[in-house]
């Protein structure tokens, strides 16, 4: 039974001790993207069992398919580790400074918001990298895994309690808790004393249940819906390349893709050459008719384009329909791509193009997005999981 009080009586004593020099989170990083990779046939074993129970859970194999772990898939957590290491400390920055009358010095820096709990519904790789971020940014960690890979999840922890252990770090650092029951563990979202940042990661029934039940301040990383405009003045080729980067992009992003509105006029030339070009990636294109707005999302493997009289008129069903995470829009006209991006406020535009913005080459740039309008907004990296504080001193003693 979990001791909801204890653990956040535990992680809030933590947050209080001073944080430790860059260089030992960054060694801590550095051991745990190694014990990763040493213990990668554990890790797929145990995911492969946790896998294999799927069959007695009423889960679609699209939404299955993101609890799924492979080499590939390892590798890249362990290269976010190490962006995130080799990343600038967001500790100690002095975001601003100014002088006040009197020869005051106004300083504006940073340091750790104290304990951050993640609700997580996603991915089991999420642990590692909240793990990493909050070593990084040195925040505290409470961690709800995802109900249906707990062999993997404890698997990773256990790897991340190794890494604490060999640089020293105590091992109540970060602490995993099985999944979070909607009606047990309530108790758990009044707990403002203990926790300082709560981030819910995943379906719109707990960002309803974090919303109505929650007394710690909290920024959701929601599963939501993107829509594409495409307009009459595009370049067919582009067309098809920046479809196939969303559907790929999408899922990283937690978020389905909408229809995709064509203008009337082109409709059927885009569906000529698109569906040609799905074709060979085993991807249904199909054409669907709605009166006025429609909240259409395309099942898995298939693309829906809706056509539309204007770009008035895929603004409206945009403005109607999406969840505010990403949208795009795909034109040679520079009056209609202004006119798009403001007019639609979602907290990422893509214009002629869509990128996966959480997997970039060289940097780390975040574990989600949001679409909240207050506090944090967009992409959530290190720099957003700090807080401030203003240093006022008299510069004329030394």
């Amino acid at each position: 039974m979990k001791n909801l009080t204890y653990i956040g009586q535990s992680a809030r004593e933590m947050s209080l001790k001073p944080v430790r020099p860059d260089d030992q989170r960054n060694k801590c990083l550095e051991i745990l993207s190694s014990k990763i990779m040493s213990n990668l046939d554990n890790i797929l074993l145990e995911n492969d069992r946790d896998i294999k129970k799927f069959k007695d859970v009423s889960l679609s194999k699209k939404e299955a398919q993101k609890f799924l772990l492979d080499k590939g898939k390892i590798y890249n957590i362990c290269s976010n580790i190490i962006k995130i290491r080799n990343s600038e400390s967001p500790i100690g920055k002095v975001e601003r400074g100014f002088t006040l009358d009197g020869n005051v010095l106004v300083q504006k820096i940073t340091f750790p918001i104290g304990v951050i709990s993640v609700i997580n519904e996603g991915p089991c790789s999420m642990i590692t990298d909240f793990f990493s971020i909050s070593m990084k940014t040195g925040n505290k960690l409470i961690f709800f895994g995802n109900r249906y890979t707990p062999r993997t999840n404890i698997c990773f922890y256990d790897i991340i309690k190794q890494s604490l252990k060999e640089t020293g770090f105590p091992q109540n650092y970060v602490q995993l808790l099985e999944f979070f029951n909607k009606k047990s563990d309530l108790k758990f979202l009044k707990m403002k004393e203990y926790v300082d940042l709560l981030i819910p990661v995943g379906s719109s029934q707990l960002m309803n249940v974090v919303e109505k039940n929650s007394a710690i301040p909290f920024i959701k990383i929601e599963e939501g819906i993107g829509y594409i405009f495409i307009d009459k003045s595009v370049q067919f080729d582009t067309v098809s390349n920046i479809i196939c980067s969303a559907l790929q992009s999408m899922e990283s992003h937690y978020i389905n893709i909408g229809a995709v509105f064509v203008h009337e006029k082109i409709i059927l030339d885009i569906y000529n050459h698109i569906s040609y070009k799905m074709r060979s990636l085993n991807i249904i294109t199909k054409m669907v008719q709605c009166k006025g707005t429609c909240k259409f999302v395309c099942p898995p493997g298939t693309i829906l384009l809706q056509a539309v009289e204007d770009i008035d008129q895929a603004i409206k069903n945009i403005k109607e329909n999406s969840t505010g995470h990403c949208d795009c829009i795909i034109t040679n006209d520079y009056l209609n791509a202004q006119k798009f991006i403001s007019s639609i406020n979602s907290s990422i535009l893509f214009l002629n193009t869509y990128k996966n913005v959480l997997k970039d080459s060289n940097n780390f740039s975040g574990v989600g997005i949001s679409s909240s309008k207050m506090f944090i907004r967009g992409m959530i990296g290190l720099e957003n999981l700090v807080s401030y504080k203003y240093i006022m001193q008299n510069c004329c003693i030394r």
